[in-house]
């Protein structure tokens, strides 16, 4: 029965990766950190931090599917790419080294709230009544900076809030939709090292390495490959506003579920 829900949730998350470009990790959050209290019995502070290091490295291999399918379809900006990447790598990084320190049902409360924001915001604000320009300089490093921290943190992976601010710089939503998703990879890459070092010592159970729990690893993983891949090629059939719609549904199901959450 494990191994069903696992993959199931594997399943959802992938989809919803490959359609709106979240990366996945914000789903997989709030769900994998249930069933570790529920299922493996894991006490609930540590069961958040495997969500985050767990979720973050299972990104790691969708976000590989992801970008394949947008090179393909020419989606991806790379002066764009250029100037976003270097802050987020370093926010990647710090955010795991931030989360060592919290506890778990601080994390869940911090994952809630934020999500829920943005959300609310991508719901309510239209680019039109509240467009930017693209910062440039230090002005994006600072941007990308505080989006790499706080993803790294929350295990979104950088989607979740690179999405709403390159559409809101007037970035067509499939245009921001491949520059994050690009951008996600090496950020994931290096919070996945980081949620390893920064759990090396934690006290986590047999089958982690740092926080990284692999039988959900590989049991999650399982459900999603392939349907990362078919999310991404059904995005691009919809409309940019049908696709903030549904960005902002599924941000805001995940919010609720973190702030109410999990009871067995």
């Amino acid at each position: 029965m494990e191994w069903v829900l696992y993959i199931t949730i594997g399943i959802v998350a992938g989809f919803l990766a490959g359609l709106l470009g979240i990366g996945g990790g914000i789903i997989l959050v709030p769900f994998l950190s249930c069933l570790f209290v529920c299922i493996n019995k894991f006490p609930l502070n540590l069961a958040t931090h495997l969500a985050l290091g767990t979720a973050i490295a299972i990104m790691l291999v969708n976000t590989l599917m992801t970008v394949h399918a947008h090179l393909r379809a020419n989606s991806i900006d790379w002066e764009i790419v250029k100037r976003f990447l270097p802050g987020l790598l370093v926010g990647g990084a710090l955010g795991p080294m931030i989360a060592g320190l919290l506890s778990g049902m601080m994390l869940s409360i911090m994952v809630g709230l934020v999500v829920l924001l943005v959300a609310l915001r991508i719901l309510l604000v239209s680019v039109d009544q509240c467009a930017w320009n693209l910062p440039q300089g230090k002005h994006m490093f600072a941007v990308s900076f505080g989006i790499g921290t706080v993803s790294s943190l929350i295990g979104s992976g950088g989607s979740t809030f690179s999405i709403p601010f390159l559409s809101r710089c007037r970035l067509p939503m499939r245009q921001a939709i491949g520059v994050s998703v690009f951008c996600t990879l090496p950020l994931v890459t290096v919070a996945s090292v980081s949620f390893v070092i920064t759990g090396w010592d934690a006290g986590t159970p047999t089958g982690a390495t740092g926080y990284i729990y692999w039988p959900a690893f590989f049991m999650v993983l399982s459900g999603s490959l392939l349907f990362t891949v078919v999310g991404a090629k059904i995005g691009y059939h919809l409309s940019n506003n049908v696709l903030r719609k549904l960005l902002a549904f599924v941000l805001f199901v995940v919010a609720i579920k973190m702030l109410v959450g999990c009871w067995c």
